[in-house]
């Protein structure tokens, strides 16, 4: 695959992903509204738990499907029945611990919620190597369709179950029809059917790359919703309704352009075996992370409180400082995201999970150490956590495999000191009570956005390291949308 037909690839997936945003954030705006915190938390207690259950039903196979560079028809139907049986039995599992769920967190109402929400596991399962397919073949604008629809369509069905007053249903609802028409889609548009298994066909190159994903996701798993379980455990339902409000909006533009991205990046990278074009690509990818994500990341920090007021409604206004954390700590997420890349393209899965242990043990340890102090102590955890995952990633295990960090490291400095910067400006603003405390909370947002944006232009406009950054970053757009050399080798999708 050519660096412009990934780039055009990127494109469609951000197209597409942003359109998901934009449904996303509808989604968050209007149903927090129509819901109340407690729903929201009822729901992120089973979720927090049911998440082990997806990592388990994946079992890394999906990143190893898309990372190979060639897979027979073979390999294909026995990934998709492999998927499609751990699918189904990782849903029995969660049918069957649905009553120690409801005892962990003395909460009975959680056992219907996590028996209906089980039925998701093995439609899951089943669309797992659909996907893949699509990805393999290059068909982003059919992966960008189903994942809008799904989402579409989902948003649809929680809506209605929300004005018929169903409550935390409604958000069962929305997350169930995502899954059934995301299989759907996928299912049509691949173009694509298994066929028996092929017990001839060699699979143990892609268990195994499966098996050190899979270690690295438990572990990220258990680190991650580990503030969920113990906020729903400790605090109850309704601090954790306000933490994963904050929490998912920190989430979505991370969302929307890391993970898609990995769509596109992981099978380029994956086919570069010159040191010093693989180095310019991760350097590249680290560029666009930082100036798009930091800059989103530094606003949802300068303008927590009145944004929150803004978007979810006054109800919500107590989860301002926990998000104010949580994107401070999404900063090291964005940085290492590019470390995350490099282990899979070349496939060191292995050292990916010894990478990232040390920094999730310290998070762990720290959320459990000190949940009752509140939410926000549970958010400065996660970023000392994250913050030693990429600290380590930057000097130890990423140069262990042979790739050098410290252009990595050149590429996101300007980035975040840029906007960073722009974070102080703002949030001394606030301290210093402007626009003032009777201001509406929409003015107050719109001021305090005008405040960050000028910030930036001046800075913009005063470093000529920046203007070059922006060139460069347009130069990339360019070439992401150029028409030419739209030929493919059939070999590389096969």
């Amino acid at each position: 695959m050519s660096g412009r037909r990934a780039g055009r690839g990127a494109l469609v997936v951000l197209a597409g992903q942003w359109l998901k945003y934009l449904v996303q954030l509808a989604s968050l705006v209007v149903l927090a509204r129509m819901l109340t915190p407690e729903d929201y938390g009822l729901l992120a207690m089973v979720m927090a738990i049911l998440g082990a259950a997806t990592v388990i039903g994946d079992f890394g196979l999906s990143l190893a499907s898309i990372q190979a560079p060639r897979l027979s028809q073979g390999q294909k139907s026995n990934l998709f029945w492999l998927n499609t049986s751990i699918g189904l039995m990782t849903g029995v599992v969660v049918a069957l611990i649905a009553p120690l769920i409801a005892l962990f967190y003395e909460e009975p109402r959680l056992l219907d919620l996590a028996l209906v929400l089980s039925i998701m596991f093995p439609l899951n399962g089943i669309a797992v190597q659909f996907r893949a397919e699509l990805n393999r073949s290059l068909k982003f604008k059919w992966l960008s369709a189903t994942d809008v629809g799904s989402q579409l369509v989902g948003f649809g069905l929680a809506v209605l179950a929300a004005a018929l007053g169903m409550g935390v249903w409604a958000l069962a609802a929305q997350a169930l029809g995502a899954s059934i028409v995301s299989l759907i889609f996928s299912v049509v548009s691949s173009r694509w059917w298994p066929g028996l298994w092929q017990r001839s066909s060699k699979m143990k190159s892609l268990l195994s790359f499966g098996a050190n994903t899979f270690a690295v996701q438990v572990v990220n798993y258990a680190s991650s919703n580990l503030d969920s379980v113990l906020i729903g455990r400790t605090l109850g339902a309704v601090t954790l309704g306000l933490y994963s409000r904050a929490f998912q909006l920190v989430s979505l533009p991370l969302q929307q352009l890391a993970s898609p991205l990995t769509r596109v990046v992981l099978p380029y990278l994956t086919r570069l075996t010159d040191a010093a074009s693989f180095g310019a690509a991760a350097f590249k990818a680290q560029m666009v992370l930082a100036y798009g994500l930091i800059g989103i990341l530094s606003i949802l920090a300068s303008t927590s409180e009145p944004l929150i007021s803004v978007v979810l409604g006054p109800k919500w206004t107590g989860a301002s400082t926990t998000l104010e954390i949580l994107a401070i700590g999404g900063l090291f997420q964005c940085l290492g995201y590019v470390y995350y890349w490099i282990f899979l393209a070349r496939a060191r899965t292995g050292m990916l999970f010894w990478s990232e242990l040390a920094g999730r043990a310290v998070m762990a340890v720290a959320m459990v150490m000190w949940v009752s102090r509140g939410p926000e102590w549970v958010a400065g955890a996660g970023a000392v956590g994250l913050f030693v995952i990429w600290l380590v990633g930057t000097t130890i295990t990423v140069p262990a495999i042979g790739v050098r960090t410290r252009p990595l490291v050149s590429a996101a400095l300007r980035p975040v000191a840029l906007f960073a910067s722009a974070y102080a400006v703002v949030k001394g603003a606030r301290l210093l009570e402007f626009p003032g405390p009777n201001t509406p909370d929409l003015l107050q947002l719109m001021l305090l956005l005008a405040l960050w944006a000028a910030w930036v232009g001046l800075i913009c406009a005063i470093s000529s390291q920046l203007r070059g950054d922006i060139r460069i970053l347009i130069s990339l757009g360019r070439v992401a949308v150029e028409r030419k050399g739209r030929t493919t080798d059939k070999a590389e999708v096969a």
